[in-house]
């Protein structure tokens, strides 16, 4: 064998060692299969109305409009001693507007383009319901006493089960930590939250860093799991503490759209198989 041709082989041989290394064993892309995730920016949450939240302020839910025209949120501000109000990112604006000051619960879609929510107040509970397409927000209802909290829609145990077995398994194989033991380094990610697209067999899944048991939660991120197929890709993700981005704060709409808060700025994540 000629000395060109054994390097010419001996590169092959490296190329294919080295996308064997970096790609999880089970995300399997010769198959030809994958998910295409593409991300845009939809809204700053930090400003709403009139008011600009500040550096302490935190988004604690997103509530998506079911075709994803409007995203509902309830946001907490130290600083303004607000602990749970709600605004409203309409389709098309830049900033969010307020729709009720505090003590913001039970938010729901209950018809077309229709928001409900209770809070408490001085006077008691209060409902109130208003068209958010409205110039002026609609009708607002009158007081009158809280309807029962109504329980979030589940997902079967084995949904579940599989969902958090898969995405456990994809990142301990992309992180080299194998049975959840890291074999370089001291952070360990871990899979602690799911969340089920409502009518289809994607799943968003949260995964963090922990230097040891108890310690602060770092190098947050989220990737989208097919359940039919087992595909998994990345669709967000930051270097730092955990807090930057929630969680709480992301949902489903319909279509395989991903919507999530990263800082207090509302992005939009599209799958497509």
């Amino acid at each position: 064998m000629t000395r060109p041709v054994f390097a010419i082989l001996l590169l092959l041989l490296f190329m294919a060692c080295q996308r064997s290394d970096n790609e999880p064993a089970s995300q399997a892309s010769s198959s030809g299969a994958a998910l295409s995730i593409t991300t845009e920016r939809r809204g700053n949450l930090q400003i709403v109305g009139a008011d600009t939240l500040s550096e302490s302020a935190r988004i604690l839910a997103l509530f998506p409009e079911p075709d994803g025209a409007a995203i509902a949120f309830t946001f907490a501000d130290s600083a303004s001693n607000v602990s749970s109000a709600l605004g409203l990112l309409d389709s098309g604006k830049e900033s969010a507007q307020l729709i009720w000051p505090d003590s913001v619960a039970n938010v729901d879609w209950p018809g077309s383009h229709k928001l409900s929510w209770t809070a408490s107040s001085t006077r008691g509970g209060v409902h109130a319901v208003v068209d958010v397409h409205s110039a002026e927000l609609g009708h607002i209802e009158d007081a009158h006493p809280v309807p029962a909290v109504k329980a979030p829609p589940g997902n079967s145990e084995a949904a579940d089960a599989a969902a958090r077995a898969r995405a456990t398994a994809y990142i301990d194989s992309l992180r080299l930590q194998p049975t959840g033991v890291p074999s370089q380094g001291t952070l360990r990610y871990s899979v602690t939250g799911l969340v089920h697209a409502p009518s289809d067999s994607l799943v968003a899944f949260y995964v963090i860093a922990r230097g040891s048991e108890g310690s602060e939660r770092m190098n947050p991120s989220w990737y989208a799991l097919d359940l039919r197929t087992g595909l998994v890709a990345p669709v967000d993700s930051l270097t730092g503490k955990a807090n930057a981005l929630a969680e709480t704060a992301a949902a489903w709409i319909e279509n395989g759209r991903f919507v999530y808060v990263k800082g207090l700025t509302l992005h939009e994540a599209r799958v497509r198989r």
